[in-house]
């Protein structure tokens, strides 16, 4: 029996077990093929000591997903739009292959992701541009996905890595920031017919990291890779810093000066203080300074004894209420 005959029986109420088989043995050899082809381009590295073999029967479950009823609802999505009968062997065996690539480079993003805290970083600062993003498209984060246009073709490929670094190469400028980047890949997605106009947020992270890396390179600034990520990261943090302050300083901060408590000299001496000791307190930068001194460059009269009695308690306060504004948004964006 072929491809053809199993796959229908697959997506018909009664799926036989020898049909299930011959599509799962299918799609590990697609899987195995494109597993190896990865590994001999060195992309594998976070996978020393596993079996390819293990990876690709590992890769290729979600596509054998069952709803509540048991049907396969991966493999009946992929092929909602098409008839198969129609399909010439050739064309199914590519639409096949095509899904089980996606798949496997899903889950080898995934993995990746998972372990590597600069990419998150990345992804972050993506989910963030992505909800402030104003562009003419509908533009959304699902289930992993940057999405374009959810009404896309499903049967369509995924645009693979390759092509979307090939295009963000010669768009990304060295000054550029996360925000400026998602416009690019927005156009990219948009401006071709051929693949899915989504693409892997986690992809995309590690593409992005990529090419800034590369361009300094390209360019012999002597940066190294960690250096190239905290330039693209740097403008995000300090945007989203600038924002959590002034929003404490809107709804804490100028109550203070409202009631008569402090001056409004004293609260952006406060706020300059916080801003420096949360930014210090969250990207590890440590100075060996204290509060008190952080405060002592905005009023250099202060003294320690003045400072304890006086100031204190107010700009604890203040830095915690940043630090958590900051977090908050970093959790409900990340998790």
């Amino acid at each position: 029996m072929g491809l053809r005959q199993s796959l229908r029986n697959c997506l018909s109420n009664s799926i036989s077990k020898s049909d299930l088989r011959a599509v799962i043995n299918r799609c590990y050899t697609f899987a195995l093929a494109y597993l190896r082809m990865k590994a001999s381009t060195g992309k594998l590295y976070m996978f020393h000591g596993e079996r390819l073999e293990d990876l690709a029967w590992d890769f290729i479950a979600d596509i054998f997903e069952k709803d509540s009823a048991g049907n396969l609802k991966v493999l009946e999505s992929y092929f909602s739009a098409q008839n198969i009968s129609e399909i010439d062997d050739h064309d199914l065996h590519s639409m096949l292959r095509r899904l089980v690539f996606t798949k496997v480079e899903d889950n080898l993003f995934k993995a990746v992701g998972e372990t590597d805290p600069s990419l998150k970083k990345i992804i972050r600062n993506l989910k963030l541009a992505i909800r402030d993003e104003k562009c003419e498209h509908s533009v959304c984060f699902q289930e992993g996905y940057l999405i374009v246009e959810r009404t896309d073709d499903k049967s369509l490929p995924v645009m693979p890595s390759e092509f979307m670094k090939i295009k963000l190469a010669s768009r990304i400028k060295g000054n550029m920031q996360i925000p400026d980047i998602l416009v690019e890949v927005i156009d990219a997605l948009q401006g071709q017919t051929k693949y899915q106009k989504c693409i892997s947020l986690v992809s995309l992270a590690i593409i992005i990291r990529e090419v800034y890396v590369h361009f300094y390179n390209d360019f012999d600034t002597g940066q190294d890779e960690p250096k190239a990520e905290e330039n693209l990261m740097n403008k995000e943090f300090e945007d989203l810093l600038d924002r959590s302050v002034k929003t404490v300083k809107l709804q804490t901060g100028d109550n203070y000066v409202e009631r008569g408590k402090i001056s409004s000299t004293l609260l952006n001496a406060y706020m300059n203080a916080s801003k420096k000791i949360v930014k210090e307190q969250l990207t590890e930068t440590f100075h060996a300074n204290t509060q008190y001194t952080y405060l002592k460059e905005e009023l250099p009269e202060l003294s320690y004894s003045e400072f304890r009695n006086k100031h204190r308690q107010i700009l604890e306060y203040l830095v915690k209420l940043i630090r958590s504004d900051i977090l908050s948004v970093y959790k409900k964006e990340w998790l």
